[in-house]
């Protein structure tokens, strides 16, 4: 029995998808960490951890915009 071997051709991206709700991987502190960064760059306070997981899943105006912290 001989095994052969073929090289892969490179394959073509369809499709990506991104999990920011927590879904599959845990990502609310790196989430917390970039919000808080463009509210900093907008002079708008940080907000908590807590408020940053509530407003997840509501659009990123609920994470960015005016809402205090």
């Amino acid at each position: 029995m001989t095994t052969q071997t073929t090289a892969r051709e490179p394959r073509q991206i369809d499709t990506v998808l991104f999990d920011l709700d927590g879904t599959l991987v845990d990502t609310l502190s790196d989430i917390e960490e970039v919000v808080n960064r463009a509210r900093g760059e907008h002079r708008l306070p940080a907000l908590t951890r807590s408020a940053v997981s509530e407003r997840v899943g509501e659009g990123g105006s609920a994470l960015v915009d005016g809402c205090p912290a």
